[in-house]
């Protein structure tokens, strides 16, 4: 049992930090224009990209959990949202450079053990002067070897970076004007608070979710977020393609 296991039996639409009402905050921030053509990659059971598609966009979805993309499509049909999901790897994108305007990550890239490598992705498949918008936890002191080892041993993720070592990352896969947002009330972190938001098209899988060693795990991943969200924060880290 991981942790993506967990997401995926429990059908949680919005495992990430902020939650969908944290999603919903930074996109009437940041403004999505009708038209625009959006990647979102790790795309989980399909709430954001069903959310980006009612608001005008042309969205694609990525996953790299069958299970998963299955219950974005139920999700997809019951919203009558127009996203057509694939299956992929975020290192190896299935799609030609150049192909959107957009690109949407939500705690997805903290999974890969050199984020500058998937940062080099997402800005092979935008267009000139596309973006990155990457919605990711990270710690707040750089020396944390504890955090390290319990995130390492509960989630098999390599040690989380700083926010400058996000910064630094997209930077290093070339990308331009980089920068963070974080939400307007400025609380530290709200890790753990997704699940409690109501979501109509959330599908569980009961006869998964009541297997021991899920509610082993979500009971453990719990007692991590007691323990250690006081020295986690979370933003969502932009980057832009350098304009040819």
């Amino acid at each position: 049992m991981d942790y993506h296991e967990m997401i995926a039996a429990f059908g949680a639409g919005a495992a990430h930090p902020g939650g969908f009402g944290g999603t919903l905050e930074f996109l009437a921030d940041v403004g999505v224009a009708p038209g625009t053509r959006v990647l979102e990659v790790g795309c989980g059971t399909g709430r954001t990209a069903c959310a980006l598609s009612a608001m005008g966009c042309e969205v694609v979805g990525m996953d790299r959990s069958e299970a998963m993309l299955a219950k974005a499509r139920r999700r997809a049909a019951l919203a009558e949202a127009r996203v057509d999901f694939v299956q992929g790897n975020i290192l190896a994108l299935p799609f030609e450079s150049a192909s959107f305007d957009v690109v949407v990550a939500e705690s997805v890239t903290a999974f890969v053990p050199a984020p500058s490598e998937a940062y080099r992705e997402y800005a092979r498949v935008l267009r000139s002067g596309g973006r990155v918008w990457d919605r990711e936890l990270y710690k707040l002191e750089a020396d944390d070897p504890a955090l390290d080892a319990e995130m390492l041993a509960l989630y098999g993720s390599t040690p989380l970076p700083t926010k400058a070592a996000w910064l630094a990352s997209m930077e290093a896969a070339g990308l331009s004007q980089v920068r963070c947002w974080t939400p307007r009330n400025e609380r530290p972190t709200a890790v753990g608070s997704a699940e409690q938001e109501a979501d109509p098209f959330r599908f569980i899988d009961l006869e998964s979710a009541l297997r021991p060693e899920l509610t082993a795990f979500a009971a453990r991943n719990a007692r991590f977020l007691d323990a250690y969200g006081s020295r986690l924060s979370y933003a969502v880290f932009i980057g832009e393609k350098r304009r040819l």
